[in-house]
């Protein structure tokens, strides 16, 4: 296990998280540093940005920015890092609810001064969102930031898009043609009804084929205030589709969107009762090497309340959160219960789990985060990370532990396949209080050979 930072953190509604360069074949990786970690109280609200590079085994960590949000430190204010074409980097960020105090909502952004370097930046610049607010619930301010490519559209560099949650607490879309120097803003993914339904309209995950289309998951709400469902659809030639390609939205570049119920679903909720599955939240979204889909996303299960929590706010169910797989099979999603994953990881957030993370090459393999051992259901000191691989399109698993015996937890894996084939697990270790509050090491391990 390598240590490639003392003290970092990340949610996981901001992607790419970590790339990993065509050319020198470095990892770079966007984290964020709490108060609750070694040195916090001087790195505190830092926008950190680390370069691991493998041949050599040198590590180094600059911060790109820092972003004021509710308390010192969020992991919500995570960079999304995306590599141009001509080997430089553009890192997108911004506040957890920028803007929310002075409405004035803004993504921050720096592109590395020369090739295949991330660790010498040109001056921050910023994009302004639009303020006004389309469902009536007067909260003006922008969070996470989403950077997917096209090569297909836009002129001769592509296009870019940034897709974050923004005014309204909708999810909306800025463009870029010129690899991220300049911005403008386009419209809006999806709505919720008239008046909005909850905190926030929606949580998505991103993927892109690189080229002419960007797929998306999505839920109506945020699992405390809506039981959600799961649905799926994609963005191409400035139009939204469902999963067997009817077009939905044929303006995407405009403010009028429809629902998130408009496209295939993935997952339906049942009424909440004692063997149900039910409440839904979006996890990870990934094309393989072969063009196919595959989704990991969690729902609660029956009644039971976490022995944690202490708002009074109830929250059935949130005692036995389940991890589901699911695959795209022609325009139908087939979905699997994976293992269990235990309450939330603290009080006020009761839908917070280890998560889970697909394999880029082969979607087959999953690795994930619980506290329960997915073999036999035995529960677990720590969350400890299991390696899961199906030869049957996901109707059976065969796991196989990547940790044992931990003395801290091991939450939120990535994967990332580095230039001679081999497979990286990048996870946070240690101890997560809350999205404000951690003391996590940010560690990594190869899995396997070329």
């Amino acid at each position: 296990m390598i240590e490639l930072s003392d003290n970092g953190g990340w949610c996981w509604y901001q992607d790419p998280r970590v790339i990993v360069d065509r050319q020198t074949g470095r990892i770079i990786f966007s984290s964020i540093p709490s108060t609750g970690g070694a040195n916090g109280a001087r790195r505190a609200g830092d926008i950190d940005v680390t370069c691991h590079d493998p041949a050599t085994g040198r590590t180094e960590t600059v911060a790109v920015g820092q972003v004021p949000t509710y308390l010192d430190s969020d992991d919500h204010n995570v960079a999304a890092i995306w590599q141009r074409p001509d080997g430089r980097f553009l890192v997108m960020y911004t506040g957890h609810n920028h803007g929310r105090n002075d409405r004035l909502p803004k993504t921050f952004y720096r592109i590395s001064r020369n090739p295949h370097d991330a660790t010498d930046w040109l001056d921050e610049q910023s994009f302004d969102w639009p303020t006004d607010d389309p469902v009536g619930n007067d909260w003006v301010a922008v969070t996470y930031s989403n950077i997917h490519y096209l090569s297909a559209e836009g002129g001769a560099k592509g296009r870019l898009y940034n897709i974050a949650r923004a005014s309204g607490q909708t999810w909306r879309m800025a463009t870029s043609d010129d690899w991220g120097e300049t911005w403008t803003y386009r419209g809006i993914l999806t709505l919720p009804p008239a008046g909005g339904r909850a905190y926030s309209n929606g949580y998505p995950k991103f993927c892109d084929n690189g080229v002419d289309r960007i797929d998306f998951i999505i839920t109506e709400a945020h699992p405390r205030d809506y039981n959600n469902g799961i649905y799926h659809g994609y963005i191409r030639g400035s139009k939204s589709f469902d999963a067997a390609g009817r077009v939905i939205d044929p303006d995407l570049f405009s403010d009028r969107a429809p629902l998130p119920e408009r496209f295939t679903p993935l997952f339906r909720p049942r009424d909440v009762a004692e063997n149900a599955h039910h409440t839904a939240w979006t996890a990870e979204l990934s094309r393989d090497s072969a063009g196919c889909l595959h989704a990991l996303f969690t729902t609660r299960f029956g009644t039971g309340r976490s022995p944690i929590q202490k708002r009074n706010k109830p929250a059935p169910g949130d005692a036995d959160h389940r991890l589901f797989y699911a695959r795209l099979d022609g325009d139908r999603w087939r979905t699997t219960e994976l293992c269990r994953m235990g309450p939330g990881l603290y009080d006020s957030e009761e839908d917070y789990t280890g998560l889970g993370a697909i394999d880029p090459r082969d979607g087959r393999t999953v690795y994930i985060s619980t506290p329960i051992d997915p073999r036999d259901d035995t529960p677990l000191a720590h969350h400890e990370l299991f390696e899961g691989m199906t030869r049957d399109s996901g109707k059976t698993w065969t796991w196989s532990p990547v940790t044992e015996a931990s003395t801290v937890d091991n939450l939120r894996p990535r994967l990332v396949r580095l230039n001679d084939g081999r497979a990286m697990l990048l996870w946070l270790r240690g101890a997560y209080r809350t999205m404000h509050d951690f003391d996590l090491k940010v560690v990594a391990r190869y899995l396997d050979q070329p």
